[in-house]
């Protein structure tokens, strides 16, 4: 049978039969060919440009599969076809439930069960769509068909660039470092990681190979401006860095902005130190618990002021003013003060001046124009509250968030988004509004996991930067570890 050149069916070595028939006793029924469900169902276990896997179960013991795909609409390449044996030279059997009293998705655990997956090989390039179709027919010659389309997804691999499992404070190369809660995350133009090492009060930077080591801080809370270990912070979060080098810091307690050059001198860019609201400059603006940061290329730093509930803009020279957000707490879009949000907890900045804002307690992701106007990019605003847990990629109002943390842009204008409330993901979202899950999987938040995509764990991701090749950094912050993101070539 011969097979379009673009595309072939593997089916995989993963049909599994389960002991879910009853023992072979006097009670067995005549006939042991149980009554077939009306319909078959697919359920998707990976989805990726280097592996498409599906799993589908079906209520019957002897069967013939046909699969198809449809390439293009019009090209069609036939698939695997294989009566289910133990001796089929398709198929490897084995067991994967023996529990008869387990209920399958819902259906009675007196019918027979097996289940089948298979991977398109060789794969077209990610997003393509492709159209897939299944014919099923059982040992009395009952057939049923269904059809269905998938879209291939890039994968992304997970992997650990510094620390380790246990929370603590050590300069030293990847496994050996160790950090307390990092929370922040920036990377400069040279590939370095800057962390704001929350519960060290520290910030520690990483170069490209793993090294870590502590640009400033005396890891004692205070406010001190100064050199190195002579300067203090109080719980710093959010961080940015410059094309030249300074790191800013939000510092979150003392409510001011700090900078630091890259020789780790510490000063004050804004911020009186008395939690507040106002614009004006240098130590006469006030802020209330300043969350994370962006600066865009003329040298402009943002803030998301989560405790005023307002994005503000702070000039090279240290003026402040606000650019959007009335200071009450809610949800609305408009222009500037129109614009309502609800503890705003990550903020970027793209190449055109927009802005990008991880609206926490509104489970939406936002964005400025640079005159301020504020819309709404993508997220629900579902709170995961109450049984509901808001987890869905789709475009626009139809994704859902649960407290976005941190975002970062990159040059395509592509956002990613640290979520950290119930599922620990991080997320995609394209110019468009498009939201896909790029790493993590709900199933295994709160664990510590490096692999690909939906295989990684993550536990409370607060932060995440992107790069000039567009790899991804992530705070991973009770893992107490800095995950790094590539995309699989």
């Amino acid at each position: 049978m011969k097979l379009n050149k673009n595309l072939a069916i593997l089916l995989l070595s993963s049909l599994a039969f389960t002991a879910c028939k009853k023992n072979e006793s006097a009670d067995k029924p005549t006939d042991t060919t149980p009554t077939p469900v009306a319909k078959l169902s697919f359920s998707k276990y990976e989805f990726a440009a280097k592996g498409n896997t599906y799993q589908a179960f079906y209520s019957g013991e002897d069967y013939v599969l046909d699969i198809s795909v449809i390439n293009s609409g019009t090209e069609t390449a036939s698939g695997v076809r294989a009566k289910y044996s133990t001796t089929s030279s398709y198929l490897t059997i084995k067991p994967i439930l023996s529990n008869s009293s387990t209920n399958i998705y819902g259906y009675s655990t007196e019918r027979l069960w097996s289940s089948f997956s298979f991977t398109l090989s060789p794969l077209t390039p990610a997003n393509t769509t492709i159209a897939i179709q299944m014919q099923l027919t059982d040992a009395k010659g009952n057939s049923w068909k269904t059809e269905f389309s998938i879209t291939t997804k890039e994968t992304y691999i997970v992997s650990t660039l510094a620390g380790s499992d246990t929370k603590g404070f050590a300069d030293g190369n990847g496994a050996s470092a160790q950090f307390n809660r990092p929370v922040g995350i920036a990377v400069d133009a040279a590939g370095n990681v800057y962390v704001s090492d929350y519960e060290n009060q520290r910030i520690r930077k990483i170069t490209p190979s793993g090294t870590v080591s502590t640009l400033a801080g005396s890891g004692t809370a205070g406010y001190a401006d100064g050199s190195g270990a002579t300067a203090q912070f109080n719980k710093p979060n959010g961080l940015a860095v410059d094309a030249t080098g300074n790191v800013y810091v939000a510092d979150q307690m003392n409510h001011r902005i700090r900078k630091v050059t890259p020789d780790g001198t510490v000063s004050t860019l804004a911020g009186s130190g008395t939690e507040g609201f106002a614009d004006g400059n240098g130590t006469s603006a006030q802020f209330n618990t300043p969350q994370r940061l962006a600066v865009d290329a003329t040298g402009n730093v943002y803030v998301a002021d989560g405790g005023n509930h307002r994005i503000r803009k702070i000039t090279p020279s240290g003026t402040v003013s606000t650019l959007a957000g009335s200071g009450t707490a809610g949800y609305a879009d408009g222009n500037g003060a129109n614009a309502q949000f609800n503890y705003p907890g990550g903020v970027a900045v793209d190449a055109a001046g927009n802005v990008y804002v991880a609206d926490y307690e509104n489970h939406r992701i936002r964005k400025i124009t640079p005159s301020g106007t504020v819309s709404t990019l993508a997220g629900s605003g579902k709170d995961g509250f109450g049984g509901t847990y808001s987890f869905a990629d789709g475009n626009g109002a139809s994704a859902e968030f649960a407290s976005p943390a941190g975002v970062a842009v990159d040059a395509a204008g592509n956002v990613y988004v640290a979520q950290n409330w119930r599922y620990h993901l991080i997320r995609k979202i394209t110019p468009s509004g498009t939201a896909s899950t790029l790493a993590g999987h709900p199933q295994i938040s709160r664990k510590y996991a490096d692999g690909n995509g939906a295989s990684a764990g993550f536990s409370d991701p607060s932060d995440v930067a992107v790069d000039a090749a567009g790899n991804l950094y992530v705070a991973d912050t009770n893992n107490f570890r800095i995950r790094k993101i590539t995309k699989k070539q």
